[in-house]
């Protein structure tokens, strides 16, 4: 803590009885350290404002930062909203299923009556058949009742037929019912716990931000309340400032007068000196005279008393009537108001001294919040850099059959190399990034001088390598292959179907060499104004067909 301490211990003014006059000669030294006191006090006071002029200024940043603070909460709030409206699509999609679900079992439990009408139908048929039997056996002569009893043959044999059929319709069925209810409760089940773990994680960040938000109202509230009350202190010192410049210049006046006093008493007391040594020589001279007319009385044997110098008397009563004209021109109070000044002083050393400790807690609380989200920004784009390198080599890669240079050997594989770097390392939230591309046989280059084509390749590559720090569970790319050539279309189309075991992409194209990699294919046509769509699953034989493909 910068200025200047006084201690009441380091007396300034005596209290009590009033010294001897020879004293007061020094009372000058003890007025300028007071008038020192004042301007140290002063000083004080300038600081004081610029004290509460920074304050004022972390205030308004604090303010600042708060409103940021708001906006991520807001920006959480609403996140958290849309993913409430998911997980209530999800919650549809999950009823709608269970209706289809219930319908599925209704038409199998239709299915199992008809089953069961059958055979009981079969058993009333075998009954009839034994009984003509029975009837042939006792009856062989009857045509009529072979040819009924064929006909009865025959529909047992259509009926065995059709059950079989039916039975073999709701073995599939089944196997389909509970294949489709195993994925989609396999798929709700994973959705459910992305869900769940993702309004965890806000309700985290909510809850985070929310302390935050509360520390730093509190915290805000009590500086604006230290302000006020430094406020209140400065106007209060202000008005003492004020209130003891009458003192001071008083005080000034006054020890002009001492001055003057001193040196008229200085004067009178030099004067006084040299009569004081004239009279002690001329008193030495009488002594000495005294002395001898004491022995020439002892001689004379006489009792007389004998008469002193008079004019010490007069001199005392001057200097004593000077020493009461100097006591009323004393300031009696000067003690008290000084220690109450020191009082005061040291109070707002003290409200200060906690000022400078809540503003340190304050600053780094703010340098913590500060070195956090820098590590998190740099950790998040170093992971993409490195991301964003290995796809711009996957899709960039190339066999010696590209080369434009007579001297490549012909088994050498080339590829290219792309980077993100940091405008400003020192400002890292207020400066660029620039992205660097080196495609093959080509030198590095700003991404802003590439060419059209070169711009698409390293915007996607940027794109997917945003995307793999954080999968999403599903992506639909609207023709992002237009402005690619045939090789790196394919290239794409690898990455894209490597992606798939995770996330589930959904791609709009044109182009053979991305259609000729993907699981399932849906057309979509125009036919009498009416719009078709045509559903395509490749088989094994397709997919080795297009995987033998070579693309150049």
């Amino acid at each position: 803590m910068s200025g200047d301490l006084f201690e009441p211990g380091g007396s300034v003014f005596e209290t009590g009885s009033i010294s001897p006059i020879a004293n007061l000669f020094f009372d000058s030294k003890s007025l300028t350290q007071i008038k020192s006191s004042v301007n140290n006090l002063r000083e004080s006071i300038g600081k004081r404002k610029t004290s509460i002029t920074n304050l004022n200024s972390q205030v308004k940043e604090i303010e600042s930062t708060q409103y940021n603070r708001n906006l991520g909460l807001t920006k959480l709030t609403s996140e958290l909203k849309n993913l409430k409206s998911v997980k209530t699509r999800y919650t549809k999609v999950i009823s709608k299923t269970k209706e289809h679900y219930d319908v599925l079992q209704k038409q199998l439990t239709s299915l199992s009556s008809i089953i069961t009408d059958q055979e009981k139908s079969l058993v009333t048929i075998d009954n009839l058949i034994n009984d003509q039997k029975n009837k042939i056996d006792s009856q062989s002569s009857l045509i009529s009742q072979k040819n009924k009893l064929n006909s009865l043959d025959d529909e047992k044999t259509n009926l065995s037929t059709t059950i079989d059929a039916l039975s073999e319709t709701i073995r599939n069925n089944q196997s389909t019912i509970t294949k489709e209810r195993a994925n989609l409760e396999h798929n709700l089940k994973n959705q459910k716990l992305q869900l769940n773990n993702e309004i965890f994680t806000l309700k985290q960040e909510l809850e985070t931000k929310t302390e935050f938000l509360t520390t730093s109202e509190n915290g805000l509230s009590e500086l604006q309340t230290n302000v006020e009350s430094l406020t209140i202190n400065e106007k209060s010192l202000s008005d003492e400032s004020r209130k003891m410049k009458p003192i001071i210049d008083a005080l000034d006046k006054e020890i002009k007068s001492y001055n003057k006093t001193k040196e008229l008493i200085q004067k009178h007391v030099m004067e006084n000196t040299s009569k004081y040594n004239s009279t002690d020589h001329h008193n030495s001279r009488l002594s000495d005279s005294i002395q001898t007319y004491k022995n020439n009385l002892n001689d004379l044997d006489s009792n007389q008393l004998i008469e002193y110098f008079s004019g010490a008397d007069n001199l005392l009563i001057d200097l004593d009537k000077e020493y009461n004209s100097l006591r009323t021109r004393v300031n009696l109070l000067a003690d008290e108001q000084y220690r109450a000044m020191y009082s005061g002083y040291k109070g707002f050393s003290e409200r200060r001294n906690q000022l400078q400790k809540e503003r340190t807690a304050i600053v780094e609380f703010i340098d913590n919040i500060d070195s956090e989200k820098r590590d998190t920004f740099l950790d998040a784009f170093q992971k993409i850099d490195i991301e964003f390198r290995n796809i711009f080599a996957q899709l960039t890669t190339r066999d010696a059959g590209f080369c434009n240079h007579d001297n490549c050997p012909p088994d050498r594989i080339l590829h290219g190399d792309a980077w993100l770097e940091l405008d400003n390392l020192d400002e890292i939230f207020n400066a660029g990034v620039t992205l660097y591309a080196k495609f093959p046989n080509k030198i590095e280059r700003d991404i802003i001088i590439c060419s059209g084509g070169e711009k698409t390749v390293a915007a996607l590559c940027l794109i997917l390598a945003i995307q793999a720090i954080k999968p999403a569970p599903f992506y639909v790319f609207d023709e992002i292959d237009a402005h690619l050539d045939a090789v790196n279309s394919s290239k794409l189309a690898e990455i894209l179907q490597s992606r798939t075991s995770k996330s589930q992409v959904i791609m709009i194209s044109l182009k053979d060499t991305i259609l000729s990699r993907v699981d399932t294919m849906y057309g979509v046509y125009h036919e009498r104004s009416i719009t078709k769509i045509l559903k395509f699953r490749p088989t094994e034989k397709d997919i080795e067909y297009a995987k033998g493909i070579n693309v150049k």
